[in-house]
């Protein structure tokens, strides 16, 4: 049974709406400062609000463009700032939390499940980080979440608005991010068998409603600037290994890595989703477990057989004991000074956990492929065909990311096949006690509990390193003389690079790197040689203890 989520819409909008308020409650969004990449699309939005042209940024690879618009009308109506811009992308966090519970009650998942997948948006770690900056990521996960929900919709309601909801928010999410057309090849494969059963007439206004949009956001696309692609990434096959046996393990490793993230960012739901479906569906778990114990062994040999071995496998975001890019430059020079709480052999737990998730993700997809998982019957039924969407939609988001254009891949991009993946598994977890309930609970606040108290730690070494550099700068000291980590340096120095080099400069930033041109001052974790302290400022964790940043000085 299809349920319309316009019934009781509270409960679906409610709770992750109350999660999301006490997240920016507890650690306040407040700074005027950039943080991560968010500097480059911050100039992006400052040039067109300056100039009223769009011209984009020289380092900018994502698309951008949406995005920016959507930046450059907080800061119409706030004036610009970096916490304007915050606020943009938190609205769009909030937006992406109830848009995901909305789908998975259209899937037919009860109120908990659904009102859980919500919440998973706002607890999420990595949706967390990045919901408080101004980087393309979360933006991109709303507008692909509200165009999900209209192709869901459609798959069910074959109705013009909803082809026009699910293609225009997609091409949003084009003019954000380049992956966005995914979404579009995977809701044709599942409508496209349906297309002949159509009136003629029908069919045409349904296929301009559907195309439309994305022709569109293609021409703007084309015909607005766009520096990205000026960066030099190019077809390059030795990205993914010198060999081809090499290239097949590392294509596996990250497939499995990308599944474990998953897994364990959908925990709470995959611990009602695998009680319903090994002891509730068919009685047939002692067959299913067995199945599932040597995936899960396969999977954790093909993990160890390359280093790292556990988590966290990819960088950027999450770290050994924290959340956020450590950009000073203790912390490249060493790799471990900014660390505030190393958990070392604790990351084997997790790592565990999010094997067993993927083994048994991997077992009930193949259930469902051979049509024996009890839940749907019937190539053509419709839940089967909006559950089809969607594991697509997650399988196409992260195949993409393994390609010789990528130059790295981190751990932010998964935030792709997030929602997909929360929504599917929602949907299978569709009747638990409340005693699973409970666990379910205990475990949504396990990871929002980690997500906060860490994020809480980003931004308060982010808050007092803005108020070092801001104390140098009232006391005349030029940015030019100061290191003050990647986001000082690009949004205050890294234009003289650009003048010189043109996108080159993202590459080739200078001896020092991070665009620093002279390091007399600098600011940092660790005293450096040659240096002394002109000023320790201390603040306060949740995770770990106490640390301070210094002043620095060259003699």
């Amino acid at each position: 049974m299809i349920h319309s989520p316009a019934r009781a819409v509270s409960v679906y909008f409610f709770p992750p709406l109350a999660l999301w308020g006490l997240a920016l409650l507890l650690v306040s969004p407040k700074g005027d400062f950039p943080l991560n990449d968010d500097w480059i699309y911050a100039q992006a939005v400052k040039q067109w609000l300056d100039t009223g042209h769009y011209g984009g940024h020289p380092f900018a690879t994502a698309s951008l463009i949406s995005q920016a618009g959507w930046g450059g009308l907080f800061c119409l109506l706030f004036g610009f700032s970096f916490e304007a811009l915050r606020w943009s992308t938190l609205v769009l966090w909030a937006v992406a939390a109830s848009t995901t519970s909305l789908m998975a009650r259209c899937l037919g998942a009860g109120r908990w499940a659904s009102a859980l997948a919500g919440c998973l948006v706002i607890a999420n770690p990595l949706a967390l980080n990045l919901g408080y900056t101004f980087m393309t990521d979360v933006p991109f996960m709303a507008m692909m979440a509200l165009s999900g929900y209209g192709y869901l919709r459609a798959l069910a309601e074959p109705r013009a608005k909803w082809l026009f909801m699910g293609s225009l928010f997609g091409a949003l999410a084009l003019l954000t991010r380049q992956f966005a057309p995914l979404i579009l090849v995977a809701f044709l494969l599942a409508w496209l068998p349906r297309w002949r059963l159509w009136r003629r007439r029908e069919s045409v206004v349904h296929g301009l409603v559907l195309l439309g949009p994305w022709c569109v956001a293609m021409g703007l696309l084309y015909g607005l600037p766009g520096h990205g692609t000026s960066l030099g990434y190019a077809w390059n096959p030795e990205q993914l290994g010198e060999t081809l046996l090499q290239q097949l393990n590392g294509a596996a490793k990250f497939h499995v890595v990308s599944l474990v993230y998953l897994a364990l960012f959908v925990m709470p739901l995959l611990i009602g989703a695998a009680w319903v479906w090994y002891w509730q569906s068919c009685g047939c778990w002692k067959r299913r477990l067995l199945w599932t114990l040597p995936v899960f062994a396969a999977l954790t040999a093909l993990v160890a057989m390359t280093s790292p071995h556990r988590l966290p496998f990819l960088g950027n975001i999450i770290y050994d004991g924290g959340l956020g890019p450590m950009t000073l430059g203790s912390r490249v020079a060493d790799g471990g000074a900014g660390v505030l709480a190393a958990w070392g052999g604790g990351w084997w737990i997790p790592t565990l956990l999010g094997l067993l998730g993927s083994a048994w993700l991997l077992v009930a997809l193949a259930g469902w492929v051979r049509g024996r998982n009890g839940t749907v019957k019937g190539d053509e039924s419709t839940k089967r065909r909006q559950q089809f969407f969607l594991g697509t939609w997650a399988v196409l988001m992260i195949i993409a990311l393994y390609n010789p254009w990528l130059p790295v891949r981190f751990d932010r991009y998964l935030l792709g096949a997030f929602i997909p993946v929360a929504v599917l598994v929602a949907g299978v977890a569709h009747s638990v006690s409340l005693r699973l309930r409970v666990v379910q609970a205990l475990a949504l606040l396990l990871i929002f509990g980690f997500s906060l108290a860490a994020q809480h730690d980003y931004m308060a070494w982010n808050r007092v390193r803005w108020q070092a550099l801001d104390g140098l700068l009232d006391a005349g000291v030029a940015p030019e003389r100061i290191d003050g980590g990647y986001e000082f340096n690009g949004w205050h120095t890294s234009h003289h690079f650009i003048d010189a080099m043109g996108s080159k400069a993202f590459f080739y930033s200078g001896p020092k790197g991070w665009w620093v041109i002279d390091d007399a001052y600098a600011v940092d974790w660790q005293e450096r040689p040659g240096y002394t302290v002109r000023e320790a400022l201390p603040y306060d964790t949740w995770l770990g203890r106490g640390r301070r940043l210094l002043v620095l000085e060259r003699e």
